[in-house]
């Protein structure tokens, strides 16, 4: 038998005689073929392809190794390439994920192979002159006039030269490869801050590789920049990573990038939790080093990753204290993994004096609980009487109050909640309630402040309401484990993102059709953005918030 997914490297039998030929219906036997070479078998005689062996002479070897070249290449793919104007605004570059315009120039990349075709668009910009071509001695001038092939309507573009000069400038004007990991000017991810230091240390004359320059005023957020700058800079790249590792921190990139990090970190903290999706964890984006990113979290119960796009400048960015210098204990590591878990009763990243209010708070509720409710939880009189107690206490208590709902839908879900841990002292009772319940003063807080970091990460803040309002309905999605519905309100949102105008009354269902259609917004979400930008909320959003309440 002989196989039709992987190049030959010699004869061997048939391991069984459980293979079936794809041809025939007959089995292959252990006697009968003596060559394969991949999963797809079939019976050599019915091909009538002789078997190599050492004995047979140097023609007969060529001859049988010509056949079966040819029924390889029977399987093997035919790739093509074209250029043309996009017909619709739909379409990605594969490479930088960029949307391609109507109207725009995009390079495609058709690879035929049976059972089916695969299409890719790219931008000329991040089109690279595949690995192959380049073996086989073609440039990129000859790609262009031999190989690409001219799919516009009007063939047009490669009877241009001047566009034909400047898509073989775009092609050829590649970046370092080191230059793409590392950031987009080519000088390393993160390194606009580093060379910012390290001209201010020129500048008072306290750089070892540089001349004293002419003195320059400094913030003492520069001075103190310089001083970490200092000590960071002596240690080795995996003496920072271990900096990143005691505190949760993304550990990958250039050196640039770790001092960048370790040095932000020893400013002001570690980085929290996204206050867009409050799930997935920021980090520094990798090209300036002056911006945190969300790139989503995985949920565990959908077993998927949801994806989210977030922005914010890195100075407005929520944060956790304190930052470590030393590897930190067991306690301080279980510490830090409770305050990355999400959860409506803690203050979390907020970070200020609300933090040590909630604590203070926690501690004199679990004291009065204590000390004057009579824990009864043997039976359901007892039950009753205990649950009537918690709720009358957390409604006089005088620090922040509990977001306990009010009359009998509150009374109903303390004592459901009751009920099911029967088993807990006072104490971790009262942690279990705030842990689900949560203070209202926290969940108003953070309310504040997504709204000020969605209007941060918006191009025009005025845009906030309705980006809020795309990011909450993705949000319902993902739990009701609709991904497609959430992706697709997740690219509305993005699209609100980026927009350089106000979104009004008169523009909001010209975002979906049209020739103001913006790429990732249908009809339906410029309707509902519509009803958000005047009514301040849409029929579909409430539908969700009462069904999720």
């Amino acid at each position: 038998r002989y196989g039709t997914g992987t190049v030959t490297r010699g004869e061997l039998p048939p391991r069984t005689g459980r293979s079936s030929c794809l041809q025939t219906p007959n089995s292959v036997e252990r006697e009968e073929g003596t060559f394969r070479t991949g999963t797809k078998h079939f019976i050599k005689r019915f091909h009538n392809i002789p078997a190599r062996n050492r004995s047979e002479s140097g023609q007969q070897r060529n001859q049988t190794q010509s056949q079966h070249t040819f029924l390889r290449m029977r399987t093997m793919s035919t790739t093509t390439y074209s250029i043309e104007r996009a017909k619709t605004g739909r379409s990605s570059c594969k490479k930088c994920k960029e949307k391609i315009g109507k109207g725009e120039l995009r390079l495609g990349v058709l690879v035929e192979k049976e059972p089916y075709n695969m299409q890719s668009w790219y931008l000329p910009a991040c089109f690279t002159l595949p690995r192959k071509l380049k073996s086989e001695g073609i440039t990129v001038e000859s790609f262009v006039h031999d190989m690409l092939e001219d799919a516009s309507k009007e063939q047009d573009i490669l009877s241009n030269s001047d566009l034909v000069q400047e898509l073989i400038a775009q092609i050829s004007a590649k970046p370092d490869k080191k230059a793409i990991i590392k950031g987009e000017d080519g000088s390393g991810g993160g390194s606009n801050k580093i060379d910012r230091i390290k001209a201010n240390l020129s500048s008072v004359g306290n750089d070892d590789n540089e001349p004293p320059k002419k003195k320059t005023k400094l913030s003492n957020e520069d001075m103190e920049e310089m001083d970490l700058y200092n000590i960071y800079r002596t240690h080795t790249s995996e003496g920072l990573k271990d900096f990143m590792r005691w505190n949760n921190q993304q550990v990958s990139g250039t050196k640039d990038l770790f001092l960048v990090r370790c040095i932000d970190g020893h400013q002001k903290g570690r980085l929290g939790l996204c206050p867009s999706c409050e799930k997935g964890r920021l980090k520094i984006d990798n090209v300036q080093g002056e911006q945190a990113i969300c790139n989503g979290y995985y949920d565990e119960d959908m077993a998927t990753r949801i994806p989210c796009s977030f922005k914010m400048p890195l100075s407005e960015a929520p944060r956790f204290h304190p930052w470590y210098t030393e590897k930190p204990s067991e306690e301080e590591m279980e510490e830090m993994k409770q305050m990355i878990k999400p959860s409506s009763g803690k203050g979390g990243a907020s970070g200020g004096s609300l933090d040590g209010d909630i604590a203070d708070a926690t501690t004199k509720l679990c004291d009065l609980v204590e000390s004057k409710v009579e824990w009864n939880v043997d039976n359901l009189p007892g039950i009753k009487k205990t649950n009537l107690a918690l709720l009358d206490l957390c409604s006089t208590f005088d620090g922040p109050k509990l977001d306990i709902p009010e009359g009998k839908d509150g009374n109903k879900k303390m004592g459901k909640l009751l009920l099911e841990n029967k088993s807990l002292d006072p104490s971790d009772f009262v942690k279990l309630l705030i842990e689900t319940f949560g203070f209202a003063k926290v969940k108003d807080e953070k309310k504040k402040a997504k709204k000020k970091s969605l209007a941060s990460g918006c191009r025009v803040p005025a845009n906030a309401t309705a980006l809020s309002a795309m990011m909450e309905l993705r949000e319902f999605y993902f739990k009701e484990k609709n991904a497609n519905a959430g992706k697709t309100y997740d690219k509305v949102a993005n699209a609100i993102k980026d927009l350089n105008f106000e979104i009004t009354a008169d523009n909001a269902k010209g975002l979906g059709k049209g020739k103001t259609k913006v790429a990732g917004i249908g009809k339906g979400s410029a309707d509902k953005i519509f009803d958000i930008v005047t009514t301040g909320t849409t029929e579909k959003l409430e539908e969700k918030r009462a069904a999720h309440k």
